[in-house]
């Protein structure tokens, strides 16, 4: 698939993603300790700079685009949310007797992931931004200074998230809420 120029270097960065999926995805109790070190080692160096590019420079300019009911650009950020969760879960807990399922199930959400953006965000983006406008991400992704986000970060922004998406229900309202007695 040909992509925009200024879109060339976040989809490379997509085949790396997806090269380490696929190996969290095919793990093994032999092999999942390297699947899980591959996996630190891109999510270190390239995941979470990645997501940042994405949440600062990319999504910004489709907002507008989301009040237009196209849910991709909600999708594309929850996913960074639960991904970071999952993430940092996963190489938190070295003693995990879940581990291995938690491997799978991140590499199948990461995948998806992917294919959303290459899907259905990168497809989005060329179409709704003019040339010019192109040309002008390309030149603030190559020289943007990116604030990466830090497991601290992750949680207090999932609870946000989840809060807001009624995921989470927290304690129940009341005297002097709007909704309690």
């Amino acid at each position: 698939m040909l992509r925009d120029p200024a879109l060339v270097r976040l989809s490379r960065d997509h085949h790396q993603a997806l090269v380490v999926a696929q190996r969290l995805r095919r793990a093994t109790q032999a092999t999942l300790s390297s699947a899980l070190e591959s996996f630190r080692t891109y999510w270190e160096r390239e995941g979470a700079e990645h997501f940042a590019a994405e949440e600062q420079l990319l999504l910004p300019l489709l907002a507008e685009q989301a009040h237009q009911g196209e849910p991709v650009v909600a999708d594309v950020l929850i996913d960074h949310l639960v991904l970071r969760h999952q993430a940092d879960r996963l190489l938190g807990r070295p003693g995990d007797p879940d581990r291995l399922e938690g491997a799978r199930e991140l590499g199948a959400r990461l995948t998806e992931h992917v294919r959303r953006e290459e899907r259905v965000l990168f497809p989005l983006l060329e179409r709704v931004l003019s040339s010019e406008e192109l040309a002008d991400l390309a030149d603030r992704l190559e020289n943007a200074h990116l604030r990466l986000v830090s497991p601290a970060d992750t949680a207090q922004a999932q609870d946000s998230a989840d809060r807001w998406l009624g995921l989470n229900y927290g304690p129940l309202p009341g005297p002097g809420d709007s909704e309690g007695g």
